[in-house]
């Protein structure tokens, strides 16, 4: 259970799914670290996006 908890939460939707969440049936807000831990995960993903699109990017044309 603690292993399938920790591949969640590196998806970065999961955060501004909880964070919805709370909003809506809590009706708080959520905090500062979770804010910011959605965001850090977000710009990671973004960052071995782009990485990898720059590395691919001679090749991608050829499958369009």
């Amino acid at each position: 259970m603690k292993m399938q908890k920790a591949i969640q939460t590196l998806n970065p939707m999961y955060q501004y799914i909880h964070q919805f969440r709370t909003i809506v049936l809590n009706q708080t807000l959520p905090g500062l670290k979770e804010v910011a831990y959605g965001f850090g995960i977000a710009l990671l993903f973004l960052v071995i996006g782009l990485r990898t699109f720059i590395r691919k990017q001679d090749e991608f044309i050829l499958y369009i």
